[in-house]
This record gives structure tokens, C-alpha cells and sequence, in this order.
């Protein structure tokens, strides 16, 4: 596609599209909604422009649904809507993200591990994404790992399936379900397994899950194993998930505001937005021994920088190198471990292992303090759960 039809592509007003105009291709992806396409479409002005087309197998309600949603929506962190062709099946024609899910990106090994540095920069742009819904009035119910898509060159994460997505009217603070549905629990707040209530501080929730599988590398899936009735019972006992190893400590005091018990307590991404661009990594220069702030990008010749991420016990640095997004422990004096990211034998596990039932309480452990400075009393919520004779559940998803 040339220049021109990138421009073009970037300002397209949703529309209807005919089936000849569209030139489908290979799959690129799959759900239970059906598939995704890697199409062309040939637009009225003569521009051919690669897009993605989505074909509902299903009910075609949740389709038409998710078009009535993505027609309203306009921003960079969000995949845009190029049209619909209401033929049978329905398509919706979308923009591409050839990049894939950034769930999948952080599976591949065939490629440079992403630098903690590229994981804080799509968090920082999937909170402007979902900033935008959360000012339109958009309660997305679905943000996740898997449902984020890159772009080509891997520099920009946009938001995207909006098949739960709703709209709340000026005078709505919350959507409350009128029925059992399939939703991700793993990635939903105590008040929406229970009472399937959902908000913006719902999403803040899944987002803090979303960075948590980040910073986690997607080694485990959030709360692993785990029925709906277990990961409420876990939440509402003050447990939350474990630190990944491979985040900043301050990274993980936004994810545990996010989680906070209380939905009015949890930031809003307006300030989540700003808490995450005040946050600066450091590099180490294993060779000067001295520290400065992060700029090299990866593939750089500089094989000794490392990107702080996190200090041990004892205080030893864990970090990663800049040119070869591998991580390592080492102490200042230069002595160094490095860890292969693709051998996960070598990796201590993130959680603890328990038996084949899953059902043991230590799974998901009381986050130990370092220091008493490291983390304050809100690391779990001091609020006692609600208590309701009989409790509700979102389907076993």
C-alpha cells in the first residue's frame, strides 16, 4: 500500500462496502465469533488499501452490535472501523494490525524479547485508548492481552473486539447484566462476578490484569486453573496476583491500585495514563559502572547496557540487556547471570506450583514485603467483602 493510501486509511469515515470490492485472503485469526481475514479493498477513489475483514459465524446480533459500537470510535490506540458489507454472512472491514495480538507477540520466541521499556510504552497507549472510551461513555468489559493488536512495526497497540462492549447514557454509572453470559472472569473485578456489575472501574481492573500479563510475558495465564467461584473467593480474601518477575516495583503498585476492592478507589485512566508517563527506567553500563536514563533501542551495539527493572532481596539488580532483550541478575561490582528468555527451566516459577487440583491456598500466596517502604498497607484492600445469601456467577469461561 502506498503512502498516500496510508494517509487515506488513517481518515476513513465508516461506511457501507460492497463484497466486489473486497479481495479476502488468508486467515489471521480465530474465536468463537468465527474468523478474521487479511483482505484488500478497493476503495471508491481507486486506493487499494490492506485491511482485515471479520466474518461472524454465529448470532449475527453480537456483530451487528460491535459495528453499531466501532462507527462511533475514532482514536490511534483503537482499531478503526472501515465499514461493514451487510450481505450474507455480514462482514466488518477493518484496519489491520499486522503485528498480531500482543499476547501472541509475547509467545514468540522466534523474535527480540520486547524491552520492558516497549511493555511500559503499549501500556501507556492502551490507557489513552481506553481514556477515549471511558470519556465516550464505553464500558468495554473484554480489554486483555489478547484482545490488543500491533501494528506492522510493532511501535503502536490498538484496542480492539468490542463484541461486550456497551454504552452507558449520561445519567448510567455502571451496565448491570440481565443474564448468564460467557465473560473472561479471570480479568473481572469482585463486583462483576458477583453481582455482574460493570463500569470504567471495571476496565480499570482488567487493565491492571492486562499489564500484569505483560510484564508476566504471557508464562501464565492470570489466576491459572481457577474456577470463577475460586478467583472471587480469592479476591474478596484480599489475595491478589503475584508481582511478575520481570516488573518494576512501581509498575506493580499501579496494577494493585487497580485491583483495589472498592470500584470508586481505582484510578481512573486519566490518572493512570499520567502515573505510567511519569515512570522512567534507568540503564546500568555494565562497563562504566554507572547509571542514566533509557534511550538506546534494541538491536543497539551497546551489549553492556542493561535496563533496571528490579533489585532482589539482596539487593542484586535484575534487568535486561538492551541489545539483546535477554534477562539477567548481576550485582554492581559486574558479576553476572544471564537468563535465557525461551528456557523456562532456567526461570524461577512466578507463582507457586500446587497440586493437580489447583484448589490448595497457598497458589496464590500473600504478597511478602521487601522492606517496610517497598509497599504501603494498600497492597490488599482493607474493605471486607459483601456478603449476599446467594451469590451469583458469571459462566465458566
Amino acid at each position: 500500500m502506498s503512502s498516500n493510501a496510508d494517509k487515506r486509511s488513517s481518515i476513513i469515515t465508516p461506511s457501507l462496502i460492497s463484497k466486489t470490492d473486497l479481495t479476502l485472503k488468508d486467515v489471521i485469526g480465530r474465536g468463537h465469533y468465527g474468523v478474521v481475514l487479511k483482505s484488500t479493498w478497493k476503495h471508491r477513489d481507486g486506493i487499494e488499501i490492506e485491511c482485515a475483514v471479520k466474518v461472524l459465524t454465529q448470532s449475527p446480533e453480537k456483530l451487528v452490535q460491535e459495528i453499531v459500537h466501532m462507527q462511533k470510535l475514532s482514536h490511534e490506540n483503537i482499531v478503526q472501523l472501515y465499514g461493514v458489507c451487510l450481505e450474507e454472512p455480514v462482514l466488518m472491514v477493518l484496519e489491520l494490525c499486522d503485528g498480531g495480538s500482543l499476547a501472541a507477540r509475547l509467545k514468540d520466541h522466534s523474535k527480540p524479547t520486547p524491552l520492558v521499556t516497549t511493555l511500559l510504552k503499549y501500556a501507556i497507549q492502551i490507557a489513552e485508548g481506553m481514556r477515549y472510551l471511558e470519556t465516550q461513555g464505553y464500558v468495554h468489559r473484554d480489554l486483555a492481552a489478547r484482545n490488543v493488536l500491533l501494528t506492522k512495526d510493532e511501535q503502536t497497540a490498538k484496542i480492539a473486539d468490542f463484541g461486550l462492549t456497551r454504552h452507558l447514557e449520561p445519567d448510567q454509572s455502571l451496565y448491570e447484566m440481565s443474564q448468564n453470559a460467557q465473560l473472561p472472569f479471570s480479568w473481572c473485578p469482585p463486583e462483576s462476578l458477583r453481582y455482574k456489575k460493570f463500569s470504567s472501574q471495571s476496565d480499570v481492573w482488567a487493565f491492571g490484569v492486562t499489564i500484569w500479563e505483560m510484564f508476566q510475558y504471557e508464562k501464565e495465564d492470570p489466576w491459572m486453573n481457577l474456577s470463577s467461584r475460586m478467583v472471587l473467593e480469592k479476591i474478596e480474601a484480599g489475595e491478589r496476583l503475584s508481582k511478575p518477575l520481570y516488573c518494576p516495583q512501581e509498575i506493580y503498585k499501579i496494577m494493585l491500585e487497580c485491583w483495589d476492592f472498592v470500584p470508586q478507589a481505582r484510578p481512573n485512566f486519566t490518572i493512570l495514563t499520567n502515573k505510567l508517563k511519569g515512570f522512567e527506567f534507568d540503564v546500568f553500563d555494565l562497563d562504566k559502572k554507572e547509571k542514566s536514563a533509557y534511550e538506546a533501542p534494541i538491536g543497539s551495539p551497546h551489549s553492556n547496557k542493561f535496563i533496571i527493572v528490579d533489585y532482589d532481596d539482596l539487593d542484586n539488580i535484575i534487568a535486561q540487556n538492551v541489545s539483546s532483550g535477554k534477562f539477567c541478575k548481576f550485582s554492581p561490582d559486574g558479576e553476572l547471570t544471564e537468563i535465557e528468555n525461551n528456557d523456562t527451566s532456567l526461570l524461577p516459577p512466578v507463582q507457586p506450583r500446587t497440586s493437580s487440583s489447583r484448589t490448595d491456598t497457598t497458589l496464590f500466596p500473600p504478597i511478602q514485603r521487601r522492606t517496610s517502604s517497598s509497599r504501603t498497607d494498600s497492597t490488599f484492600s482493607a474493605h471486607k467483602p459483601p456478603v449476599v445469601k446467594k451469590p451469583t456467577f458469571l459462566s465458566e469461561h
